[in-house]
């Protein structure tokens, strides 16, 4: 068993000044009748826009004014069956953002969000679309004047100011025909955020930018900078060639670093030297040397200069314990020096050719090599931005023709249903009317050819509402009076015959004046299968009426 809203009721609803009972709604065609005097602010309208509500729609509260100001913070509880069991439900006119499910007696149980309910709803109703939602699916047929979707020229359309491409998206999901065009859509955000996100880089200066001038003068000079590595290893080695920057680099680098280690070291090894030989020369003082300096300077004070040579002595044992300390420092700095000079010989020995070369010709070479490597990567960026342009672009194309093949694919399909379903209301004597894509499926033309009548066009509103109603997953369909009084009697009749014929589906229209119409369609209409509700003058939907400047209310 399909899904269905089955009642609606309102502690607001009125019938000789008793709260009303609930509506109660079945599969099918559901009539909201009024009456034959054609009464308006009775409520018709109003229903089809609480039905909307329920539905998980927002312009009951937010487009009839007149009825919130009237009956202000009222709830509107109601129930669905799926699944062999009914689901209560209702929801406040305060806050519209949330739907309390209940129970049997609407009773509040829990309190959900609006968009988890019609997640609910999406699921009752065993949609399984993907990338939309239940009132993308819903909301655009559901037609009342109010909402501002009864465009007899434009029956994509949801809302008054939707974009053409927006809408066709839709209708491609809701045919359920998206998948592929999802994954262009996907590859050309991925490349529009690549491209946006290369453009900033440039714009705070974390990726350099160039112009095309600035592109082929790199170009210029990488081919005379080309030439004198050319000239360079001609000089020296073709191995030049073969190398790198940076491991050219590296071997003038080695060398440097090699010449300044050599340097390093000789001059600790003079300085060991020295030191080797003060401590060498360390001759100390002797009695005897004391004996013979008293016979040959009689009188001189010999303990005087034996006690400054006894000081000599021992400043002379301290520079020596610091001399030798020197020494052993010294000696353990040249080892180290002598390991890493014969780690630099060797790893320039590795480069083969390149050891031969001069420091002079490497270090042109690596100059030139880096400034080369230099520009290339500049023109790298700038060939990277052309590309992901490119890429773009090229997916734009793939996408647009990915929308156009669907469309047209759509186009045909609806244009051959609605021409069916034509044929039955005009009786194969209007021609049908004709749904055309713009190749790039940003925009849309319908219109009934050869034919601009009013009532024409309305009835091409209703071939393409059943037509989709039937080819897709479409739940319902809500169709305000306003379309059908612009409409001849004998079509109006075959059009309730195919309303009524959606028994796995479900309809609801508003329609007064069913006296004027053919008895078929008054007996149609008036049937207890079909009728939910009649109102009138004297029993409107709220109990009273008050003045309004909506005919269709």
């Amino acid at each position: 068993m399909f899904a269905m809203l089955i009642e609606i009721r309102c502690d607001e609803f009125k019938i000789n000044n008793r709260p009303r009972p609930p509506i109660r709604f079945h599969a099918g065609l559901n009539a909201v009748l009024g009456d034959d005097r054609g009464s308006n602010s009775i409520g018709k309208s109003t229903l089809l826009m609480i039905i909307d509500f329920v539905f998980g729609g927002n312009d009951y509260v937010d487009k009839q004014k007149d009825v919130q100001q009237e009956f202000p913070g009222h709830t509107i509880q109601f129930a669905f069956e799926w699944g062999g069991q009914r689901h209560y439900f209702s929801r406040s006119t305060v806050n519209k953002s949330e739907v309390a499910v209940c129970d049997e007696n609407y009773n509040v149980r829990e309190t959900i969000s609006l968009d988890k309910y019609c997640q609910m709803l999406f699921g009752a109703y065993e949609l399984y679309l993907p990338s939309i939602t239940f009132r993308n699916v819903v909301g655009r047929y559901f037609r009342v004047r109010k909402r501002g979707n009864l465009n007899e020229s434009h029956p994509l359309l949801a809302v008054a100011r939707e974009k053409d491409a927006d809408a066709i998206t839709t209708l491609i999901k809701l045919f359920d025909r998206y998948s592929l065009i999802a994954e262009y859509e996907k590859k050309k955000k991925e490349s529009e955020e690549k491209d946006k996100a290369f453009r900033v880089a440039q714009k705070f200066e974390l990726i350099s930018k160039i112009t095309k001038k600035q592109y082929e003068a790199n170009l210029k000079k990488i081919d005379e900078l080309t030439e004198q590595l050319t000239a360079l290893s001609q000089r020296s080695s073709e191995k030049l060639l073969e190398a790198d920057a940076a491991e050219v680099a590296a071997q003038s680098q080695t060398r440097s670093e090699c010449t300044y280690a050599k340097r390093q070291r000789t001059r600790l090894q003079s300085r060991l030297t020295a030191i080797d030989k003060d401590i060498a020369g360390d001759i100390p003082f002797d009695d005897m040397d004391f004996a013979d300096l008293g016979r040959f300077f009689p009188g001189v004070d010999l303990k005087t200069i034996q006690c400054v040579t006894n000081f000599h002595e021992n400043l002379r044992t301290v520079l020596n314990d610091e001399f030798r300390s020197e020494r052993e420092s010294l000696r353990a700095m040249i080892a180290l020096l002598n390991g890493q000079i014969a780690q630099m010989e060797a790893a320039m020995l590795k480069s083969g050719e390149l050891s031969k070369i001069s420091k002079r010709i490497l270090d042109e070479y690596a100059t030139a090599k880096s400034e080369i490597d230099k520009l290339t990567s500049l023109n790298s960026r700038y060939d990277e931005s052309l590309d992901l342009k490119e890429k773009k672009n090229s997916l734009t194309a793939d996408l647009v023709e990915s929308k156009g093949s669907q469309t047209r694919i759509l186009q045909n399909d609806i244009n051959n249903e609605m021409r069916k379903i034509n044929d039955i209301i005009q009786e194969g004597r209007v021609v049908p009317p004709v749904l055309t894509f713009k190749d790039d499926a940003s925009g849309y033309h319908f219109e009934t050819p050869k034919d601009g009548g009013t009532g024409t066009a309305f009835i091409g509103l209703i071939d393409f509402d059943l037509s989709v109603l039937r080819m897709t997953v479409l739940p319902a369909l809500i169709h305000d009076s306003f379309m059908f009084k612009q409409i001849a009697v004998e079509p109006v009749e075959r059009i309730m015959k195919l309303y009524a014929e959606q028994t796995n589906k479900q309809i609801f229209i508003e329609f007064d004046r069913v006296a004027s119409y053919t008895a078929e369609t008054a007996r149609l209409l008036r049937s207890p299968d079909i009728k939910v509700i009649e109102l009138s003058k004297d029993e409107p939907l709220f109990g009273r009426s008050w003045n309004s400047d909506d005919d269709a209310q």
